[in-house]
């Protein structure tokens, strides 16, 4: 009896005798990859994910570092303030 390379599963061949525990471990080997296969695909999204936050991260920190040097070391806060609004009025007209 011959097995696959990856997974090693049976791969009979015409001469071959099948047998029940080779078969059945075959199966087993089958349900189980089945199973963990998801699981493991959800495990490195999860590892990927945590890696592009940190990377994120330290870009962020890295641009804010860049950004207080450039400004002398204080930090980068608008002064601008917004005009106030003048109050209505009554129009022409109202009473």
């Amino acid at each position: 009896m011959n097995y696959t390379e990856k997974h090693h599963l049976p791969q009979w061949a015409k001469e071959d005798r099948i047998m029940m525990k080779d078969f059945n471990d075959a199966m087993a080997s089958i349900e189980d990859g089945l199973v963990r296969g998801p699981a493991k695909v959800a495990e490195e999204a999860a590892r990927a994910n945590e890696k592009t936050a940190q990377a994120a991260s330290a870009a962020q920190a890295a641009a804010d570092r860049a950004a207080r040097q450039q400004s002398g070391g204080q930090d980068h806060k608008s002064n601008y303030r917004r005009p106030r609004r003048k109050p209505r009025g009554k129009g022409p007209g109202e009473g």
